[in-house]
């Protein structure tokens, strides 16, 4: 593993330092600190006139005890690197926290860990108390520790600084003679970078720490935070939060992107690195170097998001150079995710094959559920009845590696993969490795994603739906954007259309036609002309374009390929007939939304309503809640076609079903708002007031508050009836929310302007009951608003708005 470049947090101009003043040393706080450049070297090196024989008794006596140590040489071994010179005070005070531990006098030993992800500024944490210290320790020296060899190889460095190397050195000879000088000399700092095993770090060290005298790990290891580890104190590294990220990215680029305007976008773009350090300083860099706005970045970034790994910076990290053509040695960000990702690769094969599945889910939050189904070789890919499993082992060396971050709560297992691991992970694929993980994550995201059942609502199933759809979608994006030679199962489609349906029942239309397009899409490349899957896809489809004004025939088209697909794909006796049944009564429907609509049409519609009927009342499958479905279209049906008494009839049958359907779904609210508008038109007033508020409870309840647009449907109704019925102050309350609701709805842009009108007019009564005229102002305004917007919807400068038929018109009949 490859140490962390970055600093903690910089400021440009204000370096700040964690200066300690040790046990029994008289050397003042405040100490002077030089101006350094990140190609500077580190320390200087001793020079001939500093020269005294290491472990003579003057030398002892110079650096022990309360020594004034001002003029003491110092002698360092080959530390990789200099700390940024931008580097300034984190907020997570971590360096705090280092020398508290360090001045406790109380402490035998003094072992402070810093673990953490990749990247989030451990090493240079390490190399800021290094230099804010350098005088309290004249003997400062840096081991790689990722390896034995590299160990090994410090060690040696270490003796040849301090004059102790032997003639012929062997790795055993030369770290014992290291060893026996620690414990016997005071003032000095060792830092082990990078240990990726513990067990072996720690027989590198002496056998008593002198008072004075400190080490300092850095490692991913998180295990090092447990009570039984050999540490003193530890801290865990971690991210910037978000507004500290934004402000110290903005200090490495202001100067380059001179518009003020572009800072709002720093939190944007940090976010997009995980308001990770290191990645915050190598994009910094390569906007500095390509002299880009933010607003040119994240469009950039927003093309191909690896462009954070693939672009190389000058650094002086002796860790990270990779030696190039042209004979300059260059930075790029992939090296620290590389080298753990091949060590993964050659060890463990099939911790290699479960990351290559991660990355092309959603980075982060992983459930456990999901990859249960993960199988590590292409040849098992296909056993769709293969049973679950749990890759623990594979699991453990991912995050062993931090290539993958695990909840340590209990309740909550689930993981997360860094996106710069993404990244890196998917460039380092062959098209074998590429074909196997986008198979995988087909394969267990078609095993987990919950499915609506016989054509019927998916609200119980929202919380599960919730938990997998961002990793249905990011497999989804990397099939559009990559998918060449990639051929997904049949299933694929399948859980999409089911998805598709899901984005619909919450009211995200947008989001519902790009799932749903995409799975036509993808049947259509699959070859498919005729199934089930694709009876699916239509019939949602067509729902969806329903919803979108102007696009109704788009819909009824639509609709009616799910009706021939359907017919053919399901046999009768399969509890699966009551999709037909659903399309059927989408049909009926859809056909009254596309004028012209007569009489011959009506009983076209009529016959597919009781079509739709039969199979929900007589075919397998059948359940209350398809019956309750049907028999609520047909109330709204003959309620448009002034049938008042069939409609009564239907809707009072549909809401006896609503107990044996319990729980509540979007259909079944629809039915009650129906019901209420029946009864109003039936002359109940009260009645129909009640059941609407009613319906709006429900609907509020279900959604969780009011941004649904059902929800804002009937809050505007609710608010109306209360208008008519006198009661203006909670017709104010009820459109205001309404207004607030459909302001951010495009669907159905009729909606907003309607609702303006209406509380314009509740406001100006309202202002003549109360004599206010603050009142009267803002109820003219939003006249005036509404006028404006309705007349753009209908493109008629005619509109007045004064009666509720002409309000009405704005909007589709199923929301009068």
């Amino acid at each position: 593993m490859a140490s962390d470049l970055t600093n903690g947090f910089s400021n440009y101009h204000n370096p700040t330092s964690s200066q300690l003043e040790l046990p029994g040393s008289s050397v003042s706080d405040t100490l002077p600190r030089s101006e350094h450049h990140p190609q500077d070297s580190y320390v200087r090196s001793p020079q001939p006139s500093d020269s005294v024989e290491i472990g003579s008794p003057s030398r002892t006596n110079r650096i022990s005890g309360n020594a004034d140590l001002s003029g003491a040489i110092e002698v360092t071994n080959d530390i990789p690197f200099f700390l940024s010179h931008s580097f300034s005070k984190r907020p997570d005070n971590i360096l705090e926290r280092m020398l508290d531990c360090f001045k406790t006098k109380q402490h035998e030993s003094r072992v402070f860990g810093l673990y953490g992800r990749i990247g989030v500024g451990k090493t240079q944490l390490a190399l800021k108390f290094m230099e804010d210290n350098r005088k309290l320790f004249p003997y400062q020296f840096w081991v790689n520790s990722d390896k034995k060899d590299k160990i090994d190889l410090s060690y040696e460095s270490i003796a040849e600084q301090l004059g102790l190397l032997p003639m012929s050195p062997n790795p055993k000879q030369t770290a014992d003679i290291v060893r026996k000088w620690l414990g016997t000399n005071p003032h000095w700092l060792l830092v082990f970078d990078n240990v990726e095993d513990l067990d072996l770090v720690t027989t590198f060290w002496p056998r008593h720490l002198p008072a004075t005298s400190y080490i300092i790990v850095t490692t991913r290891d998180h295990s090092i935070g447990s009570p039984n580890s050999p540490f003193t104190s530890t801290a865990e590294v971690k991210c910037f939060p978000a507004e500290k990220a934004a402000e110290y990215f903005w200090s490495l680029v202001s100067d380059i992107v001179m518009d003020p305007s572009q800072r709002g976008l720093a939190k944007e773009v940090v976010l997009r690195l995980d308001c990770l350090p290191l990645v915050i300083n190598h994009m910094a860099s390569f906007i500095r170097v390509r002299n880009m706005t933010l607003s040119d970045f994240l469009e950039e970034y927003d093309r191909d998001a690896g462009i954070a790994v693939e672009q190389k910076i000058y650094s002086t990290n002796i860790a990270y150079k990779d030696q190039h053509s042209d004979g300059e040695k260059l930075f790029t960000i992939m090296t620290p995710w590389n080298l753990s990702i091949s060590e993964v690769s050659a060890r463990r094969p099939e911790a290699s094959a479960l990351l290559d599945l991660l990355v092309l889910l959603d980075p982060d939050k992983i459930q456990l559920e999901l990859i249960s189904h993960f199988q590590p070789s292409a040849s098992h890919i296909p056993s769709s009845q293969s049973r679950p499993h749990l890759p623990s082992q594979a699991i453990s060396e991912l995050v062993f590696q931090s290539l993958l971050d695990q909840n340590k709560d209990p309740n909550d297992r689930s993981l997360r993969v860094h996106r710069m691991t993404q990244a890196a992970a998917r460039r380092r694929w062959t098209p074998d490795s590429r074909k196997l993980a986008f198979d995988n994550a087909v394969h267990c995201i078609c095993r987990t994603y919950p499915r609506q059942k016989q054509g019927g609502s998916m609200v119980e199933q929202f919380p599960r739906c919730a938990m997998f759809t961002a990793h249905l979608r990011s497999i989804l994006h990397y099939y559009q954007n990559n998918g060449i030679d990639l051929f997904p199962s049949p299933d694929f489609p399948e859980i999409l259309a089911h998805c598709g349906w899901y984005f619909f029942e919450r009211g995200e239309t947008v989001s519902a036609l790009e799932v749903l397009s995409a799975a036509e899409s993808i049947c259509e490349t699959l070859g498919v002309t005729q199934s089930q899957t694709l009876g699916l896809i239509y019939n949602n489809l067509g729902a969806v374009f329903m919803l979108r004004r102007g696009q109704e025939r788009k819909g009824l088209r639509y609709t009616k390929l799910a009706i021939e697909n359907r017919r053919v794909t399901i046999p009768a006796d399969n509890p699966e007939i009551q999709q037909l049944a659903i399309s059927y009564m989408n049909y009926a429907n859809d056909i009254q939304l596309v004028m012209p609509f007569d009489q011959e049409e009506q009983n076209i519609a009529a016959e597919y309503y009781n079509q739709a009927l039969k199979i929900c009342e007589k075919s397998p499958g059948g359940t209350a809640r398809s019956q309750e479905l049907v028999l609520s279209n047909m109330s709204f049906a003959y309620f448009r076609w002034g049938n008042l008494e069939m409609a009564l009839q239907y809707v009072q049958r549909a809401v006896g079903l609503h107990t044996e359907c319990a729980p509540d779904t979007s259909f079944m609210l629809y039915t009650m708002y129906y019901y209420g508008n029946i009864q109003w038109a039936l002359g109940a007033r009260d009645e129909a007031f009640r059941i609407h508020k009613e319906c709006l409870k429900r609907r509020q309840k279900l959604f969780g508050d009011n941004s649904h647009y059902t929800t804002g449907v009937s809050l505007y109704k609710a608010g109306s009836l209360a208008f008519e019925l006198g009661q203006l102050d909670y017709a104010r309350e009820r459109l205001t929310e309404a207004e607030q609701t459909f302001s951010e709805y495009d669907d159905d842009p009729g909606l907003w302007p309607r609702t303006l009108l209406k509380i314009g007019k509740v406001l100006l009564q309202i202002s003549l009951r109360d004599g206010n005229q603050s009142l009267e102002a803002e109820g003219r305004m939003k006249w005036s608003q509404g006028l404006k917007k309705a007349r753009e919807v209908l493109k008629d400068e005619s509109f007045q708005g004064m009666d509720d038929k002409e309000l009405d018109s704005l909007v589709r009949q199923v929301y009068q």
